[in-house]
């Protein structure tokens, strides 16, 4: 895997992201994820761009980056006209962990069955003790899809487990 070791080479990785072959693409993205923090600030003005690729390969990197100061600008996804990109960008907050349960749980009333599962997914990731009562909830919910109501089984039951750290 490629490292990220200057400025330069930070600004040839957010470029490579942009390449129309897609090994080159996750090339630059594991690569910036390596970066860490150093590339957050960049991976979040990515979150704004016109190409929903783009805005979901930054999503996911800040997922796997971490920290704080990418839950509000992934929070301002869930409104992106993109299923995928919302899909993502809860994905990234499931990762991030407690400073996402918040927005997350928020989201648990979206009009999407599947942005609902999807948080609900990324809720489990989190295993915070704190949502097991919304959780409880949805999986006895009888006037939603099924799959939903399973996933949010799951999800209870994965809090039963040692809380992740």
């Amino acid at each position: 895997m490629a490292k990220v070791k200057s400025s330069d080479d930070l600004e040839m990785r957010l470029v490579e992201l942009r390449d129309p072959d897609w090994n080159v693409r996750h090339v630059a993205a594991r690569a910036l994820v390596e970066l860490g923090d150093s590339a957050s600030e960049s991976l979040i003005l990515l979150l704004e761009e016109d190409d929903t690729y783009l805005r979901g390969a930054a999503a996911k990197c800040l997922g796997e980056i971490g920290g704080a100061a990418a839950v509000k600008p992934l929070i301002a996804l869930f409104e992106d006209e993109n299923g995928a990109v919302r899909q993502e960008a809860v994905r990234a907050l499931g990762h991030i962990g407690v400073d996402a349960v918040k927005p997350l749980l928020d989201k648990l009333k979206d009009p999407s069955p599947a942005f609902q599962r999807c948080v609900v997914q990324a809720l489990k990731e989190i295993r915070d003790p704190g949502v097991s009562d919304a959780l409880k909830s949805l999986a006895g919910d009888m006037d939603i899809p099924a799959a939903l109501r399973w996933e949010a089984k799951l999800a209870v039951n994965r809090l039963r487990e040692q809380p992740q750290r």
